[in-house]
């Protein structure tokens, strides 16, 4: 059940991320912070986009064992200029557990961040960002906490089409 919800959740995030012409996505690796993974980013340029990322990913030998989280985030630029910019989002979070001893959690968080484009390129910058969050599991077990993430995020151009190049 979890790995059929995980691919539906991938392949809408992915649907959305590459289903527009001209969209500019954007890949990230989280290597620090509280939650380290992967986020893909639907648009570098425009005030409103979607965010979607796995983390925390545990695969163990046992068959029964392990975990992840993931988040998919409505994210909105408060401040848009050429080297530095703010945003706030709202989001779901999921935890899953492969382990039959642990509930799946379902909750939002409200992540907020800074993207930095110190670089000469301005395809890559600096990602940093904070989210409080709440989950909660089937018994109503809660969980509250804040995830911090820093990464580095590379955005692919968009193709140009015939018509443009006219």
């Amino acid at each position: 059940m979890c790995l059929v919800l995980f691919f539906l959740f991938a392949s809408l995030a992915l649907t959305f991320i590459y289903g527009q012409e001209r969209l500019k996505s954007g890949i990230g690796i989280l290597p620090t912070g509280s939650e380290i993974g992967i986020n893909f980013r639907s648009s570098k340029d425009k005030t409103l986009f979607f965010d979607a990322r796995v983390s925390k990913v545990n695969i163990l030998l046992n068959k029964n064992s392990g975990g992840f989280i993931n988040e998919a985030s409505l994210v909105y630029r408060i401040s848009q200029n050429e080297k530095l910019r703010f945003n706030i989002g709202l989001g779901l979070r999921t935890e899953w557990n492969f382990t039959t001893k642990q509930n799946q959690r379902y909750g939002m968080v409200l992540p907020i961040g800074i993207e930095a484009f110190p670089f000469p390129f301005q395809n890559g910058g600096l990602f940093f960002e904070i989210a409080p969050y709440f989950s909660n599991d089937k018994t109503n077990l809660q969980n509250i906490g804040v995830r911090s993430s820093s990464s580095f995020i590379y955005y692919f151009t968009a193709k140009s089409t015939k018509h443009e190049k006219n």
